[in-house]
């Protein structure tokens, strides 16, 4: 089985091979140059599966040419409701949700960081900004820097445990 992803070490690609070790099978994962690429072989038949963010592929979904399989996280409220997830098909949890961070400079003042994050929070609190967020399938989550950094070990910690068992590695 082909499963395509955005590209070598990018959160889809980690998705694809933890998603091989709650299913206890191998597949084929093919590199993309980013989720684009990947929908439209897809949607094209040209490999069998992809791992996406629901963001990137619910346009598709909606329009008739995808059809949703599984989430690999929480449930927010961002669809999909239909679509069952990893404990639903008792198969082991894993959080595959992706995320965007803003970073700055070493160095950068505390109140400079504070004061960014209490604009980004601000905007994201606003109702229209968060029900466009929802509308793409996501969930906004305004996190503080520790927050942030949390986030970044545990996706390299993942990385890390994958580069050693020789299932990621740099191209």
């Amino acid at each position: 089985m082909t499963v395509g992803h955005a590209g070598p070490g990018s959160p889809n690609h980690l998705a694809v091979l933890q998603l091989e070790d709650a299913v206890k099978v191998r597949v084929n994962p093919v590199p993309y140059k980013g989720s684009g690429p990947a929908l439209v072989d897809l949607i094209g038949g040209q490999i069998d599966a992809v791992v996406d963010q629901i963001t990137s592929s619910t346009p598709h979904i909606k329009s008739g040419a995808l059809r949703a399989l599984l989430v690999l996280g929480p449930r927010a409220g961002g669809g999909l409701a239909d679509v069952p997830d990893l404990a639903q098909l008792g198969l082991p949890v894993f959080d595959a949700t992706t995320f965007v961070g803003v970073f700055a400079p070493k160095g950068v003042p505390t109140a400079s960081v504070d004061s960014l994050y209490g604009w980004i929070s601000q905007s994201v609190a606003d109702p229209e900004f968060s029900r466009l967020i929802r509308e793409l399938g996501s969930e906004p989550f305004p996190a503080s820097a520790a927050v942030l950094q949390r986030l970044v070990s545990e996706e390299a910690a993942l990385a890390a445990r994958l580069t050693r068992q020789g299932r990621l590695r740099a191209e």
